[in-house]
């Protein structure tokens, strides 16, 4: 069981710590320096050529097993890895359209394979994508070590399928419904090829400045106030795709009273108000994935009052 998860945009590493770690690891090709080489972009409308490099780094021999994932959302809008099941319906996968090909040109998905000592294998991500809609897919290659069975390496896979459209998004009717410390709001977009989309949450105090964007959890790590969107649209007038929801702060609020106290102790909570700062923050697959980082739209403010 993995028992440390590191997120870090799309850029993912997951092991499991114990005595040592994993016998190989994968490598970044001449046409993916920046990202390292767990992330991987393509796109229908470039010829395009990914490489995936897995080296022994080890003095023994090295037995992989490379298989697919898939990555669906979460109900928050956040997303988890999930063993592939064919036929299963997920509108997103990319899973059944990959290949990995040796330069024998063996095909190794689901196979395994064995490393001799430092050695290292060079493969090629294929992508069979017809019949796919216009829009965004993904998933992730595990690599498993069957000897090790508590080490794995991911990379994942972004397509984009289609001609790209300039991003356009949004954010508008945010409403704060107080007896149930709830946001309301509208995205709207036009275009079929955003990826994950969330909301940056801050609490501020408009007269001292007081600010809170997040809290430490038990293990001492600092989690930031984030709101995930389902990325479910739905159809809107003149082309545009909408969602339409809202996102508790509840335990954002309570956390910020619990460290505005700390600093003023004599607030009177019937009669204070404050303010709720939300920057949405959205991916999109274009120009190389300049955008990798997210882009982010201007900051909305919502006064906050209690009943």
């Amino acid at each position: 069981m993995m028992k440390k998860i590191i997120f870090i945009i799309f850029l993912v590493f997951i092991s499991q710590i114990s005595n040592s770690w994993s016998c190989a690891s994968f490598l970044a090709d001449s046409k993916n320096l920046r990202s390292g080489g767990s992330v991987k972009h393509f796109f229908s409308t470039r010829d395009e050529k990914r490489n995936l490099i897995i080296k022994n780094e080890t003095n023994k021999r090295c037995k992989i097993k490379l298989e697919v994932l898939d990555m669906i959302q979460r109900i928050d809008g956040s997303y988890r890895y999930v063993n592939f099941v064919p036929n299963r319906n997920i509108n997103t996968s990319l899973a059944s359209y990959l290949s990995v090909v040796s330069e024998e040109g063996d095909d190794i998905l689901w196979n395994e394979i064995t490393l001799a000592p430092k050695a290292v294998l060079k493969t090629r991500i294929g992508i069979q994508s017809e019949g796919l809609k216009e829009g965004t897919y993904f998933s992730a290659i595990r690599a498993y070590f069957p000897e090790e069975p508590t080490h794995l390496l991911l990379t994942e896979l972004y397509y984009s399928h289609g001609e790209y459209h300039a991003p356009e998004l949004i954010l508008k009717n945010l409403k704060y419904d107080s007896s149930k410390q709830t946001v309301n709001y509208t995205l709207k977009g036009i275009g079929s090829f955003y990826s994950f989309i969330y909301m940056d949450i801050v609490l501020v105090d408009p007269i001292t400045g007081f600010e809170v964007d997040g809290f430490k959890n038990s293990q001492g790590e600092f989690i930031p106030f984030r709101s995930y969107i389902r990325n479910y649209w739905n159809t809107g007038a003149r082309g545009q795709r909408m969602i339409s929801s809202k996102f508790s702060i509840k335990d954002f609020n309570r956390y910020f009273k619990i460290e505005y106290t700390k600093k003023y102790p004599d607030t009177d909570w019937q009669t204070k108000s404050w303010v709720i700062s939300i920057r949405l923050r959205y991916g999109i697959d274009v120009d190389g994935w300049q955008n990798h980082y997210y882009l982010a739209l201007p900051t909305k403010l919502i006064e906050i009052k209690n009943n």
